[in-house]
């Protein structure tokens, strides 16, 4: 059986739509109400309901992922759905994986303008996560990544092979400890290309 990949962006579109609606909706409904407030009754109702439709799109539309990593996600699925269809089985003990660990810093924009205009002077004085710097002068924020992945070893039809598991986020340390709480998984491959692979670690998390 062959799967197709279903493509999501379609969905990431429609929902931008949707953001971008609600915060055209809640910014003109807010101008309107507020210049016609001696005309129109209980104005402030309309405003307030404005204003929380505008909210409600900014958070929305700077909550979806991008459009790389939507079409890195759907790949990821697919390779699974087509790995447990047809794909061979693999017991991996875990202590006997090698943990491969890249630590980098990344930039982001630090959507300064969503932060002033939801929560006002409050990210002055709420400090940013341990993992990160904002930096004023270039509105970007600095990031420290860790990410890991696993390599276990085995013979496979005669053939000793390495395996690389999917990116982890998470540093050796924390990945160390939770694998000896869950000491074994099941990778799947394929058959054919055994450097097509996928590790099951839901153990680890919705984040691993």
């Amino acid at each position: 059986m062959e799967f197709q990949a279903i493509n999501p962006l379609p969905l990431l579109i429609r929902r931008k739509i949707l953001a971008w609606s609600l915060l055209a909706l809640g910014t003109l409904g807010t101008l309107f109400f507020n210049n016609n407030v001696n005309i129109i009754p209980f104005t402030i109702i309309y405003q307030v309901l404005s204003i929380l439709l505008g909210i409600a799109g900014m958070v929305l539309l700077f909550s979806m992922p991008s459009e790389a990593k939507v079409r890195e996600q759907a790949k990821l699925k697919t390779l699974i759905e087509q790995l447990r269809e047809n794909g061979a089985t693999l017991k991996v003990d875990l202590t006997k994986c090698t943990i491969l660990e890249n630590s980098f810093t990344e930039a982001h924009d630090s959507r300064a303008m969503f932060e002033v205009m939801t929560f006002g002077e409050l990210n002055r004085i709420i400090p940013d996560d341990d993992n990160a710097v904002v930096d004023k002068t270039t509105n970007t924020r600095l990031e420290n990544v860790t990410l890991t992945i696993l390599v276990y070893e085995a013979e496979v039809n005669g053939v000793r092979r390495k395996f690389y598991s999917q990116v982890i986020h998470k540093d050796r340390i924390t990945l160390m400890f939770l694998i000896e709480s869950h000491k074994q998984t099941i990778l799947y491959y394929d058959r054919n290309n055994p450097s097509r692979c996928y590790f099951v670690l839901d153990f680890l998390g919705e984040n691993a």
